[in-house]
């Protein structure tokens, strides 16, 4: 439903043509996103279409393509002045640019081993971009990579109280976040 609702999107808002390539992010549609055709001019949504296809590629095993279209969308980012801005709320392009460079960045440093690396990068991205949930998971992740299980599981079950609007999981919010704040704490 929502790849489908990304693509109705794009079709009659071509401002928003790069939608269907984040829920191909999302929902790990490797094949597709690199079946999609480059688009032919507009900087922002190259931008989006260099960060899906670098994903991808790493998914798919080849961390040289993927550091490729990483540095395609470092020139992207450059090169858009900072007036130039997205959507109603107006986001700055290289913000929102930004943001999928730094996951991009460090899920490429942690495919290769290079965890402490992928640690700094996702923590400048998050600092830089504090309300970006999907910075903050792929930062637990590389965390846990590192051997901070802890500081992980502390950063996900903050984030897992902030977004859910699941009653079950509401209900213990209080209880949650108390036992966030320090997971290694013993109740008694």
């Amino acid at each position: 439903v929502a790849l489908q609702a990304a693509r109705d999107l794009a079709r009659l808002s071509p401002d928003d043509a790069f939608y269907p390539l984040l829920m191909g992010v999302r929902f790990g549609r490797w094949d597709e996103i690199l079946a999609m055709a480059q688009p032919a001019e507009e900087s922002f949504q190259q931008g989006f279409w260099n960060f899906a296809q670098g994903m991808s590629h790493l998914r798919m095993g080849h961390p040289d393509d993927a550091r490729a279209h990483l540095d395609h969308l470092t020139g992207i980012i450059e090169s858009i002045p900072d007036s130039h801005t997205y959507g109603y709320f107006r986001y700055r392009q290289p913000d929102l640019l930004n943001i999928a460079k730094g996951i991009l960045e460090g899920e490429l440093a942690a495919f290769e081993g290079r965890y402490d690396d992928a640690v700094e990068t996702l923590s400048r991205a998050a600092a830089e971009f504090p309300d970006d949930a999907g910075i903050q998971v792929f930062l637990a992740i590389a965390l846990y990579n590192t051997g901070a299980g802890k500081d992980a599981v502390e950063r996900l079950l903050s984030l897992l109280v902030e977004t859910t609007a699941d009653p079950a999981i509401s209900r213990y919010r209080a209880a949650l976040t108390e036992y966030g704040a320090d997971v290694d704490r013993t109740w008694t």
